[in-house]
C-alpha cells in the first residue's frame, strides 16, 4: 500500500485507483484531480507502477 486516504463514496483512494488501472489494462494511465494530502509528487511518482503516472498541469497526450 502506497498511501491510504479515508475511503470516499465518490472517489478512489490511491490503492483503489491503481487496482482499477491495472484491471482496465491500459498501456499508460494518468491520474488527475489528486489531493494535496497524497504527498509529494516526486515521492508518490517513484512508487507507482511504470505504466501509471500522476498527471501534471499542462500535460499533453498524443493519441
Amino acid at each position: 500500500m502506497l498511501f491510504k486516504l479515508k475511503n470516499n463514496i465518490s472517489h478512489f483512494n490511491l490503492d483503489e485507483a491503481i487496482a482499477m488501472a491495472q484491471k482496465v489494462g491500459a498501456d499508460q494511465t494518468y491520474f488527475t484531480h489528486i489531493s494535496h494530502k497524497l504527498g509529494l509528487h516526486k515521492k508518490i511518482s517513484s512508487e507507482l507502477p511504470d505504466s501509471i503516472q500522476l498527471a501534471t498541469d499542462g500535460l499533453t497526450i498524443e493519441i
